[in-house]
């Protein structure tokens, strides 16, 4: 079992270097990243089967030019984290290296212009907004031009040198671009899983933070309004007004920390919330706890009980006031 939770590590670890963490890095580059580097190997294998069937070497050479791009691609959009100029060269030039494909590789009677059909897919998933609406304009635009051509053309651009070597060209190519095609149909799959569960969860923690939150706002809120209902009594001694007025500028200043973190909204998204670390006195948090509740306890007709026994020296340590203040008086409410 331990062996196989190394192995599926050890997998994922390779996954995110070659590819990228899917945590961290968008999910447009990386589908970029995928697509130009599964590219670059696809177009490998398309060179070694037109040396091995003997066919034109022009579209050879097309097919290693382009792998040679589709790595330079991968290269920038993987680790040098720029993504907007490969986009257009994937996209822009990618359309050309097919259509240069399409012409020496016998136009409608070859295989290639099922391929830039599927490019199309490929266009509506990189670009957006007015980019995708320019491109696809480009892409029908060349279209035209292709039929132009293919209606155009001499009969002798459409022949193979016979039916067979026909046959096998046009299946292969199908062959290897439909394994193509379904990686990166996977692919999609797979990210488009993730997302979803993402957001799923993503739900469910802005659900638990708010209910979280509405609870906690209740509790300086009743604090405020509860010492501020005792300070009317015209009997209190000085004391005690100095110190009803210090719970309630307390739960004051903690309520609005409990509003700034509602509104960091990014907080929700993430399911994180950031922990602000200083020195706290625990004797100090616990005296305001027996304040700010025997008030409410005692109106119970019930009776709270403090035992500061710790040390001033060990009483001081390094925490989130606020925090660990919801924890305590989380712990003190309860049944």
């Amino acid at each position: 079992m331990l062996n196989n939770k190394f192995k599926m590590a050890k997998l994922e670890n390779i996954k995110n270097t070659v590819f990228g963490d899917t945590d961290i890095i968008s999910s447009e580059r990386y589908f970029v990243t995928i697509a130009t580097l599964v590219a670059a190997l696809f177009l490998m294998v398309l060179c070694v089967v037109h040396l091995i069937m003997g066919l034109k070497l022009m579209p050879f050479y097309l097919a290693l030019s382009s792998a040679i791009v589709m790595i330079g691609l991968y290269y920038f959009v993987r680790f040098q984290n720029c993504l907007y100029i490969p986009k257009v060269i994937l996209t822009g030039l990618g359309l050309i290296m097919l259509d240069l494909s399409w012409y020496s590789k016998f136009l409608s009677n070859g295989p290639v212009l099922f391929f830039i059909l599927i490019f199309a897919a490929l266009v509506i998933w990189v670009w957006e907004g007015k980019c995708l609406l320019i491109l696809l304009a480009y892409y029908f635009a060349n279209l035209a031009v292709l039929f132009y051509i293919d209606y155009n053309a001499p009969i002798q651009m459409f022949e193979y040198p016979d039916s067979k070597t026909r046959s096998i060209d046009i299946y292969l190519s199908f062959f290897i671009y439909s394994i193509l095609l379904i990686s990166l149909l996977y692919v999609f799959k797979r990210e488009f899983e993730r997302q979803k569960l993402k957001a799923i969860k993503s739900d469910q923690l802005k659900s638990a933070f708010l209910a979280n939150m509405s609870h906690e706002i209740r509790t300086p809120m009743n604090g405020i309004l509860g010492f501020t209902d005792l300070l009317k009594d015209l009997e209190l001694s000085e004391k005690q007004q100095h110190e009803y007025i210090e719970i309630i500028e307390k739960s004051g200043q903690r309520l609005l920390n409990i509003i700034n973190d509602i509104i960091d909204i990014s907080k929700i998204e993430s399911g994180f919330v950031k922990v602000q670390t200083e020195m706290t006195d625990l004797n100090d948090l616990t005296e305001y706890l027996y304040s700010f509740f025997n008030p409410e306890i005692e109106k119970k007709g019930l009776k709270l009980i403090i035992l500061n026994n710790l040390s001033e020296f060990c009483s001081k340590t390094k925490t989130d006031p606020e925090k660990l203040y919801a924890i305590f008086t989380n712990l003190v409410k309860m049944p």
